[in-house]
């Protein structure tokens, strides 16, 4: 304790001294285990120094939380049951008889683990709601921040200690992507976790060209993409001369010249292919006259 009075007898005569000395602070100086679950109810072991001789009703915090319970052992030890939280680096300490350590002692929270999501293949629209499943997601909601490969979900929400809801941003492109999980600084990610759905072609407006080409035709369809993104298409083994993005359910083709008929569409966004047979026919050629030569 702290400001201990100091009493003095002779015979029959008593003198006292108000705050007359002070024990020394304990002193947390270590922790058997450096890190634990979010969930707490872990017995981490603290050591240090001045915890007292006899229990004198340690109180043990990490950071600002308190210990569920505080175990006096002896002078140099006391065990506390781990409370839930979420973070690294927490102050270890430990009060004896009203007096807070001085603390040299850190523990970190597990970091999150991400192990599943709910789908692989979001739209390139993006808000689709997916998923995160794992654990060490706090057992409070905690500000987490969910992003996929570089890009932040357009919102996070936190669901318990082993699940999460990304609102799914927008984009594109056969690449893995990974999904990656901030609680209270410490990181968790899933590699590999998505790719985007692959374009669809639907049809072809117009679905009949003349041969010479030079015509704009619309490809409607889906998964184009929310933006502009390096694309090109054909019929059948003819390059567009110019592909134009519209959005994200139609492009604009200038054909090239031809005289085949029921020729497959084909269109290339970011690597990945999206084909439709059957869609565009070339005019079929026709006469007019016939002049004798003769």
């Amino acid at each position: 304790g702290h400001s201990v009075p100091l009493l003095v007898s002779n015979a029959l005569q008593q003198g006292s001294v108000t705050n007359a000395f002070t024990f020394n602070a304990p002193v947390a100086s270590s922790v058997l285990l450096s890190n634990g679950p979010s969930t707490g109810g872990s017995n981490v072991t603290i050591f240090g120094q001045s915890f007292a001789t006899v229990d004198a009703t340690a109180k043990a915090r990490f950071g600002s939380t308190s210990c569920e319970v505080t175990l006096w052992v002896s002078d140099s030890s006391a065990v506390c049951r781990l409370p839930a939280g979420s973070g690294h680096s927490a102050s270890v300490s430990v009060s004896v008889a009203d007096q807070d350590s001085l603390s040299a002692a850190q523990f970190s929270f597990n970091s999150p683990v991400v192990r599943n999501v709910s789908r692989y293949d979001p739209p390139t629209t993006g808000s689709a709601s997916v998923t995160l499943t794992g654990m060490n997601f706090g057992t409070v909601d905690r500000s987490l921040h969910a992003r996929v490969s570089l890009t932040a979900c357009e919102a996070t929400q936190w669901v318990s200690d082993s699940s999460t809801v990304c609102k799914f941003p927008n984009g594109i492109g056969a690449e893995l992507l990974q999904a990656t999980l901030s609680v209270s600084g410490l990181q968790g990610s899933l590699s590999s976790a998505f790719s985007f759905q692959p374009p669809i072609v639907f049809a072809a407006m117009p679905d009949n060209i003349p041969s010479t080409g030079s015509v704009s035709v619309t490809i409607l369809g889906s998964h184009f993409g929310m933006n502009e993104y390096p694309s090109s298409s054909f019929f059948g083994n003819s390059l567009c001369a110019n592909t134009s993005w519209v959005s994200d359910s139609s492009l604009v083709c200038l054909a090239s010249q031809g005289i085949s008929n029921n020729l497959t569409a084909s269109v290339s966004i970011v690597s990945q292919l999206g084909v439709k047979s059957t869609l565009l026919h070339y005019n079929l050629p026709i006469v007019h006259s016939v002049v004798d030569s003769v």
